[in-house]
């Protein structure tokens, strides 16, 4: 690969850029500063954007992270969701967004998102008896 192709920085939305210092776009403005770029640091920045009273003349978000985003244990999870997991309180509710974001962001075709039937099968060896 010629060395040109090899550096240079993927096309990204206009929105989201990447610097190791600041750029200045935060002043005069409420800036949220969120450590780590895995799934909970990401899903505040996304909520946040998506609360009512959020507006982007007034509210900057800033993630910084120390590698990539979803580097550490985000990056490493196998993606299993089901409703049996634990902790049972939010299950449902993960279980529900993640239905939501896959059907406004196309999920299927951008992710593999998809839902399966699965069971659980557990069995014990019953030792045979002498005769």
């Amino acid at each position: 690969m010629p060395e040109t192709e090899k550096n240079q920085i993927p096309e990204q939305p206009e929105f989201l850029t990447y610097s190791s210092f600041p750029s200045g776009k935060h002043e005069g403005k409420t800036h949220f500063i969120i450590v780590g770029a895995g799934i909970i640091g990401v899903c505040i920045a996304f909520y946040l954007t998506r609360h009512p009273k959020f507006d982007p003349k007034k509210h900057y978000i800033t993630i910084i992270e120390s590698k990539r985003v979803a580097g550490g244990a985000s990056g490493k999870a196998g993606g299993l969701l089901a409703l049996w997991a634990f902790p049972q309180q939010i299950v449902p509710l993960s279980f529900q967004l993640h239905q939501e974001l896959s059907d406004e962001f196309n999920g299927e075709k951008e992710w593999g998102y998809r839902r399966l039937t699965t069971i659980s099968v557990e069995a014990t060896k019953i030792p045979r008896s002498v005769h």
